[in-house]
């Protein structure tokens, strides 16, 4: 157990060092990563609530009996969703 504590303390001493050393990201390049992730969840739940509402529209038509103009009328003035802007 003596020997684990002496060969760890070297390694907690280095990782300043390491981390003084090694290339991070600048704060433009975090914060041009964290837009694009914001982003791409946007464009998924954008894509999320067209595919559904577009899920509807077909279930609406497809279930339109008896004056099939109407029903197709009806189907066409469901509310559409409300897409987030990207950032």
């Amino acid at each position: 157990m003596k020997y684990y504590a002496i060969a760890i303390i070297p390694l907690i001493l280095a990782y300043p060092v390491y981390s003084w050393l090694s290339p991070s990201e600048s704060l433009e390049q975090k914060q041009m990563r964290l837009i694009e992730e914001q982003n791409q969840i946007i464009r998924e739940t954008n894509n999320t609530k067209l595919e559904r509402y577009r899920i509807e529209l077909i279930d609406c038509i497809s279930t339109a009996s008896g004056e099939i103009l109407q029903e197709l009328d009806a189907c066409g003035k469901r509310p559409k969703p409300v897409l987030q802007e990207l950032v």
